[in-house]
């Protein structure tokens, strides 16, 4: 989206503000995607990345104008609660239907 509608924003003499929240790599076409991501990132008004492993990415692909850490809110717990636990600390009821989201969460956003 960053790649196509960064200039349209442009164009109309908005700004172009792009969040990067990890680079997987893997096959051909996630490559070219990164790549793409990445020349986005050069004509961005402001990027904001998720972690410092992100600003450090772009730094090495002289990327560092405008590049804003904004890390994730929430630390990895390694003991995290049951799921009844959980609900009894949140203050919730231990049973009926609760909605959520969470996004990817991958190694490379730290």
């Amino acid at each position: 989206a960053d790649a196509v509608d960064g200039g349209v924003a442009r164009s109309a003499g908005r700004a172009h503000v792009m969040t990067l929240h990890g680079f997987v790599g893997g096959s051909r076409r996630g490559r070219f995607y990164e790549w793409l991501q990445i020349q986005a990132a050069r004509r961005a008004d402001a990027v904001v990345a998720v972690s410092q492993p992100i600003v450090d990415r772009l730094a090495r692909q002289g990327i560092e104008r405008n590049v804003h850490l904004l890390q994730n809110a929430v630390a990895p717990n390694p003991q995290a609660l049951s799921r009844d636990a959980a609900r009894e600390a949140l203050g919730l009821p231990v049973q009926g239907t609760l909605i959520g989201w969470v996004g990817r969460v991958s190694h490379e956003k730290g």
